[in-house]
Formats: structure tokens, sequence, C-alpha cells
């Protein structure tokens, strides 16, 4: 059971994309719930109830994490109040941990593969404005020479009349 309570306690704080001062301040309470639970000092529905609490004042939008420590608190008062053996209560501790970390691997792949597609699309718009710039310059001068056009000047006297060439 302690080996399922440090994995618990591991998936909670590996898997949520925070800071490190706040995965390291949950981390020092999860740290201390467990010593506790393991001296007997809580029950383990109050080890489920402060990893929950943990989940939420640390992780607040996180509700993957959330949920998946409720539904471990749940199994654990269906334990306390005989609803199901201590087998059932460990099966379906080790099945939702792993579901857990299933979900946080999956939602932690997705939300890569949208930043990188965001990356790519913010690049693609910088090139296609660059792009437009060019052909926007290129559209304005169509036809027009890059050298400026030769004069034809007669001078008729003091005076010379230019004309552009036609």
């Amino acid at each position: 059971m302690k080996l399922i309570s440090i994995a618990v306690s591991a998936a909670l704080l590996t898997a949520c994309a925070t800071t490190n001062n706040r995965s390291s301040m949950a981390a020092n309470e999860a740290a201390q719930l467990n010593a506790m639970y393991d001296s007997g000092q809580i029950s383990l529905v109050q080890r489920e109830r402060g990893f929950v609490n943990i989940a939420k004042a640390y992780y607040p939008n996180d509700a993957l994490s959330i949920n998946c420590q409720r539904e471990r608190l749940y199994l654990a008062e269906d334990l306390e109040n005989k609803k199901i053996s201590k087998k059932q209560f460990d099966d379906g501790y080790t099945a939702s941990v792993r579901r857990c970390e299933v979900a946080m691997t999956n939602r932690n792949s997705n939300m890569q593969a949208q930043a990188d597609e965001e990356d790519r699309l913010r690049r693609a718009v910088a090139v296609s404005a660059g792009l437009s710039g060019v052909g926007k310059a290129a559209a304005t001068s169509w036809g027009q020479s890059i050298t400026p056009p030769s004069t034809i000047c007669n001078a008729y006297g003091g005076t010379a009349y230019c004309y552009p060439p036609y």
C-alpha cells in the first residue's frame, strides 16, 4: 500500500505543468500525509481527502488531477464503509492510478502537439505577411521600369525642350 501511495503522490505532482516551487510545496504536503498515514496518525480516508485538498489548492484549474484524487477518495470511503473488500480497493486503486497516468500523459502530449501546431501557424502567418508585402510592391509597380526613362531634348535657341520617349 505504501508503494501505491508514493505512486499516487508522484502521479499527482509530476503530471501537472506548474512551477517548481508549487510542485515542491505540494510534494512536501503529500509526503507529510503519507508519513502521517504510515505512522497511524490519520486514516486512509483522511489521507485521500488530503490529496484531494492538495490537488484543489495547488492545481485548482486541473480538473483531471482533482477528479483522479476524488476517485481514490471514493474508493477509500467505500472500503471504510465496508462496501468493498480490501482486495477490491487495492485493485481499484491501482487501476485508478494507471488510468490517471495514461490520461495525464495523453493530455500533456496533446498540449505539446497543440503548442507545436500553433507555433507552425504563427511562422506561416509571418512568412505569408512578408511575402504579401513583396507581392504588393510588385503589384503596384507592374509594368514600370526600374531605370528612369531617357529624355530627348531639342534645343531651339537658348531653350531646351525635353520629351519622354514614346
